[in-house]
């Protein structure tokens, strides 16, 4: 018989130290390129498993999990194993300080002769427990639900054991990382923009890249068989079918959103145009303006010029032009005739006798 707690590591910073390659063979190698391991122990075909093994899932992906696989004493009931991976998680990193009952699951190797009532101790700390809830699988009794795995199965096979135990932590990782989705896409659809399409986009990442809802390879056929039963019993797949529709509703929410704001920057631009428009206009007047007060005073000055030039400017010019240009009636003016220079004085001087011609001497 082998007991395990698996416990809930998602998110705690100490986890991030499993960065080994996953060992096993029996996931398709898509996922098994996403998921990095740290162990304490090397766990061979031997009876005995020990220590823990931490598992990182969906690794570069934001939706990544954490989930660490700790045996426990055979021989531990459900509180005890509880507290033997609570202890053991305190001496050890990459478990998280506190750990809930809502992180914890647990897992079974038992025996063929194991009561069906011990193992629903085991996984559910009480006996109310139903011959029905077992199924067969590939010839074994199993129990798988929301609280743990069970397998019934015949002799000891510690590798068997760690394999199943690897698949539940795979089961259990999915179950955490659509549950993020869902509460990722709720929030991202109350605030459409940005935040909504980035949310989009990594979720549909994840679901293209990480999720496969056979992820077992199909030559392993008892694992197989485990992880469908576990993905049916814990409702994976329904989970995974209420992400997609979440997904395409959040699609339409953001569709919507990109048409809003393309139709506001379609608003916006004409706003802006109009405006433009506007103050081009209004530039465009004022110009006009002062063009034609311009205009008006060439056109003044223009006159002025012409009626100066072929008039002469006499005080009578100026009234003259000024009555044309105006209509104004002209102010009658008096103008004092000039006084009359005095005659020449016909006397004449001794000085304008002397300039008198001389007289002709006559000859002797």
């Amino acid at each position: 018989m082998y007991k395990a707690v698996l416990i809930d590591c998602s998110g705690h910073p100490s986890a991030s130290r499993a960065d080994n390659p996953f060992p096993g063979k029996f996931l398709v190698d898509a996922l098994a390129k996403t998921i990095r391991t740290s162990r304490t122990s090397v766990w061979t075909n031997a009876d005995d498993l020990s220590g823990h093994e931490i598992l990182r899932f969906f690794v570069d992906s934001p939706y990544e999990q954490a989930v660490a696989i700790v045996w426990v004493d055979p021989e531990a009931d459900y509180d005890e194993a509880n507290k033997q991976a609570k202890a053991y998680a305190k001496d050890h990193p990459g478990f998280p300080q506190v750990i809930e009952s809502n992180d914890v699951r647990h897992f079974l190797w038992a025996s063929e002769k194991d009561e069906d009532l011990e193992v629903a101790r085991y996984l559910r700390g009480n006996t109310k427990i139903r011959a029905s809830w077992f199924n067969e699988v590939n010839g074994l009794r199993c129990l798988a639900d929301a609280q743990g795995f069970a397998v019934m199965a015949d002799g000891n096979g510690a590798s068997r054991a760690a394999r199943a135990a690897q698949a539940h932590a795979l089961a259990i990782a999915y179950q955490n990382a659509l549950y993020d989705i869902a509460n990722a896409i709720s929030v991202a659809a109350k605030t459409p923009g940005p935040h909504a399409e980035a949310t989009l986009s990594h979720v549909s990442c994840f679901m293209a890249g990480h999720y496969f809802g056979h992820p077992v390879l199909p030559n392993t056929r008892e694992l197989r068989d485990f992880y469908g039963l576990l993905r049916d019993k814990q409702n994976i797949a329904e989970q995974f079918q209420e992400a997609v529709s979440q997904v395409e509703r959040l699609a339409q929410v953001v569709r919507e959103s990109r048409r809003d704001a393309e139709r506001r920057e379609r608003i916006t631009a004409q706003d802006r145009k109009e405006l433009q428009k506007e103050q081009q206009e209004t530039r465009d007047r004022k110009l006009t303006r002062r063009l034609n007060w311009l205009n008006a005073l060439v056109a003044l000055a223009g006159l002025a010029v012409t009626a100066f030039g072929v008039t002469q400017i006499t005080p009578e010019g100026l009234d003259k032009w000024w009555t044309a240009w105006t209509g104004a009636t002209p102010v009658e003016t008096t103008t004092a005739a000039p006084a009359a220079l005095p005659e020449r004085n016909t006397h004449t001087t001794k000085a304008d006798a002397g300039k008198e011609k001389p007289r002709e001497r006559r000859g002797s």
